[in-house]
This record gives C-alpha cells, sequence and structure tokens, in this order.
C-alpha cells in the first residue's frame, strides 16, 4: 500500500531576513508520498513574494514590497491527497528614513511645542540631533526623538537631524529653528525747554 501524507516544510535558513526592494530566493524541504506539487503563500507574509515547488525543494522568491518589518504566515503545499503546513517568520529590513521637518518660530524665554520626529525602516533607526538652540535638548523615544526646552537666545539655528540603523545610507534632514523676541518701543526722553 502507498504511504499518502505531506511533509511539514522545513526552514533553511536563507529564508528568514530578506531587504526590502532586493530581490532574493529561499528554500524548504518538502515530503511525502507522492511529493507535494502545489504550494500556496498566506496573505499576511510579504507582498511581491511567491512560491513554487519541485521535488522536495520549495522555493519562496521575489522582490519584498511595502513597509519593512516582522511577518509571520503560513506556507502550505499539496499533495492531491492531503496538505501540510509551515508557520514562516520572515523579517524584512529596510534603510532609516525621515519625514521632512517644518521649521519653528519661537519666543526667548519661553518653552517651545515640542517637535516630535520619528524615523522609518526596520529595525527602528536612533535618530540624532545637532544644531539645537541654546537651551534646547533632544530625548530618544521609540524611533525617534523629541525636542523640548526653553531657548535662551534669540538667532536662527539650523537643525540636523539623522537616523541610522545600519541597512543602506543614512537618512537626514535639515530645518531652522527661529527664536525671536518681542518688539518693544520707547518713548523718546523730553528734551528741556529752555526758559527766556
Amino acid at each position: 500500500m502507498t504511504r499518502r501524507n505531506c511533509a511539514v516544510p522545513e526552514y533553511r535558513p536563507s529564508l528568514r531576513r530578506q531587504r526590502v526592494g532586493q530581490p532574493f530566493s529561499g528554500t524548504l524541504t518538502v515530503g511525502g508520498a507522492p511529493l507535494p506539487t502545489t504550494t500556496t503563500l498566506a496573505a499576511t507574509l510579504p507582498a511581491g513574494l511567491s512560491a513554487t515547488v519541485s521535488g522536495t525543494t520549495l522555493t519562496i522568491a521575489g522582490i519584498p514590497t511595502g513597509a519593512p518589518g516582522v511577518y509571520t504566515g503560513d506556507v502550505t503545499v499539496s499533495n492531491g491527497y492531503d496538505t501540510a503546513s509551515k508557520t514562516l517568520t520572515i523579517t524584512v529590513q529596510g534603510p532609516a528614513t525621515l519625514p521632512a521637518v517644518t521649521g519653528a518660530l519661537t519666543e526667548v524665554n519661553t518653552a517651545i511645542t515640542p517637535i516630535q520626529i520619528t524615523g522609518g525602516g526596520y529595525p527602528a533607526p536612533a535618530v540624532t540631533v545637532t544644531g539645537l538652540p541654546a537651551g534646547l535638548y533632544a530625548t530618544a523615544t521609540a524611533g525617534g526623538t523629541r525636542i523640548t526646552g526653553t531657548p535662551t537666545a534669540t538667532g536662527t539655528s539650523t537643525v540636523t537631524v539623522t537616523a541610522h540603523n545600519g541597512i543602506g545610507v543614512d537618512a537626514t534632514t535639515t530645518f531652522d529653528i527661529t527664536v525671536a523676541s518681542r518688539p518693544t518701543i520707547s518713548a523718546p526722553t523730553p528734551s528741556p525747554i529752555p526758559i527766556r
């Protein structure tokens, strides 16, 4: 009697971590009698990938698209008698990104409205800030930074923000913070009136 089953696919290491926008091909091993001939990928796995099976090798290939991050879903094979599934976790890495930041106009000796800057990419980037006016400082947040404080001197400063996660080129953006003071006006000192 012919044994009819479908063995659960097994990982090969090349499949677990990929980079967004770059082609790759990873494999798993399948088994069963007869061997599986069809395969499907869960919609929760990265877009841009497809799966094919040939003999005992299941190949997942393509160019990951969409947002970088960690994706989990099943790959399923069938041999016409039964099916078998394996849950995959695929990490899609992407270079650090930064949004454009609008310049700020604030008043000297007055606390600024906090400026939140969140970087993108995977893994989450470390964000550094340079060029802040005196009295302002940046505090690290999850994947970004928050600028707060009270400026102590007037003037315009060009602030540089850099995001780094080790994938590709660092992201950099600049913007200006202008610290102003309220206008003032004073009455002239009266001139003495000569007495004749």
